[in-house]
């Protein structure tokens, strides 16, 4: 299924992201307006159905959602995305999503971090789009694999 959607702002992005129903969900939570539309973008091409929560809603979102992936930046104002990311390993209908930290710290020691703290992928910024899809893809086949097949959706019913 191909859809494009653009990014909403404010309190509009709980709302909006909660409308998305697919058994396979993409979750970005970046804080550039420029690379949620991007990634969003690249998505919609890819048939890869994709939303963006905000950070600071995000605990609660993907909680509802239970996402395949989530793409997640680390440097966003007000919100350390490795203590979101620990945040989220904790909630069971999250804890088994891919998360792939998509960020502009490239030191090994930042990567050493992710991983430390729940990362299942990391890939820095300038990225490559076919790289990400690439991951984005295997992302998707290692969360239905820890799923036994089943979304969390599918499981909970």
């Amino acid at each position: 299924m191909r859809k494009s959607r653009t990014a909403p702002v404010g309190a509009e992005w709980s709302r909006w992201s909660c409308e998305i129903g697919e058994a396979n969900v993409i979750i970005i939570i970046d804080d550039e307006t420029d690379i949620q539309g991007l990634l969003l973008e690249v998505m919609a091409s890819e048939g890869i159905e994709a939303a963006v929560v905000a950070p600071h809603d995000a605990v609660d979102a993907l909680r509802d959602l239970a996402p395949t992936v989530v793409l997640l930046d680390v440097v966003m104002p007000g919100v350390d995305g490795y203590e979101l990311l620990r945040r989220l390993r904790s909630v069971p209908e999250v804890c088994d999503s891919y998360v792939l930290l998509l960020t502009s710290r490239s030191r090994l020691e930042d990567l050493e971090h992710g991983f430390e703290c729940g990362a299942d992928d990391y890939v820095t910024k300038p990225f490559d789009v076919n790289e990400l899809v690439a991951r984005v893809r295997r992302g998707i086949r290692a969360t239905e694999h820890a799923r036994g097949g089943a979304s969390f959706r599918e499981r909970a019913s």
